[in-house]
């Protein structure tokens, strides 16, 4: 794997990370009703089991994330002269 190839990657997996992340930012919400009594589990059932997914996903990408970096990457093939 190349530097750059590299580098896509971890910009793939960080690009999840902040998907992820945000959309946990959107619906912390129901966290908040759920703990208030305002709301109850069943409820928001689906938003829950997706707020799990999306940590699942994050967790996976974070893990993809340090196994990328421990990676050291092969030099660039340089270009041939004339």
């Amino acid at each position: 794997m190349t530097q750059n190839e590299k580098l896509e990657l971890l910009q793939q997996q960080h690009e999840v990370v902040l998907k992820e992340s945000a959309y946990l930012n959107e619906t912390d919400y129901v966290a908040a009703k759920i703990a208030e009594g305002s709301a109850t589990k069943t409820e928001y059932k689906s938003v829950i089991e997706e707020r799990r997914l999306s940590r699942e996903r994050i967790n996976a990408a974070q893990a993809e994330i340090e196994r990328l970096n421990s990676i050291e990457p092969e030099e660039e093939p340089r270009p041939m002269e004339d």
